[in-house]
């Protein structure tokens, strides 16, 4: 017999708390709970399910996210009726890396090679790009990018102010340039900075950056891309930018052993999905986030 105390749980966000400045937690709900209400079991202890719930530390925060799978149903019909709201849907992709390391050799092992392959993408160019690993030197530009790229995330209102969206993935990426969100940064960057590549100056610096994309190792071995950001459609001409940011995450992947590559997007996404789609991913999972709270929402 499933303990009702274990089915749910509602702890804090600190890192979000102290970046949005305001007190932020997330409800999670035992698998088990959508198991038990699938098969019945679970509509016959509803009030006690309540009482449990009605227990937690809601007073204790502004705003409570949680994340469902879009398939379970039951769930999300609980979430409902405890006033959560949707917020927004995220699709996660996921690319067989190993079919990509079954055609190249091991020397996907020797970063040497992995920079060659880099040089390779670059040929597919019209101009003269490099593909680095992103520094310090960087981090504005990519920061101004940020803010413009990623203004309209789940990170939205009324539960966010306008500008936390941007702020928060300007933050990502100074974190991943400096290893601590993600593991490595790398850039497509112009190596002519006289040249005017922009219909508009976007982010008002050098205008060298035509591209990002952030990567981390994870504990199980597969790499997972945190931040892709082109910049293709402000381009005065058109250049491969999404399909070859998608490469070169592919290829560190190979390079570090994985066998899966994976990337998430909001399902309102829908040209970066099809860039996905497209360049050879998959759907792993889908999900919602749902919010609860704060002073702009009736409780």
């Amino acid at each position: 017999m499933i303990d009702n105390q274990t089915l749910f749980s509602l702890e804090p966000l600190n890192w979000e708390s102290g970046f949005f400045g305001f007190k932020t937690g997330k409800f999670s709900l035992n698998p088990v709970f959508s198991s038990m209400m699938m098969t019945g079991q679970g509509n016959e202890d509803t009030s006690q399910h309540f009482a449990v719930v009605n227990s937690l530390p809601w007073e204790d925060y502004e705003l409570i996210q949680s994340k469902i799978a879009m398939s379970d149903m039951h769930s999300i019909d609980f979430l409902t009726q405890l006033n959560f709201k949707l917020a927004e849907g995220e699709v996660d992709f996921v690319y067989p890396v190993e079919t990509l390391s079954s055609k190249v050799s091991n020397k996907h092992q020797d970063e040497s090679h992995l920079l060659e392959m880099f040089n390779n993408i670059a040929q597919e160019f019209s101009i003269d790009v490099e593909i680095i690993p992103a520094n310090e030197k960087v981090i504005d530009e990519l920061i101004s990018i940020c803010k413009t790229l990623f203004n309209q995330s789940r990170f939205r209102q009324p539960w966010f102010k306008v500008d936390d969206s941007g702020n928060f993935y300007a933050k990502w990426i100074e974190k991943a340039v400096l290893g601590q969100f993600d593991d490595i940064c790398y850039v497509i960057k112009n190596k002519n900075q006289n040249q005017k590549l922009f219909r508009d100056n976007i982010h008002s610096l050098s205008n060298t950056i035509l591209g990002f994309v952030t990567l981390r190792l994870m504990d199980n071995g597969d790499v997972r891309i945190g931040l892709l950001g082109s910049l293709s459609k402000q381009l005065i001409k058109k250049e491969p930018v999404g399909k070859n940011l998608i490469e070169i995450a592919k290829h560190w992947a190979c390079y570090k052993k994985a066998k899966k590559l994976f990337v998430a997007t909001q399902s309102s996404n829908i040209p970066a999905m099809r860039l996905y789609a497209k360049s050879g991913a998959t759907i792993d999972s889908t999900s919602y986030w749902m919010y609860k709270g704060n002073q702009s929402l009736s409780d």
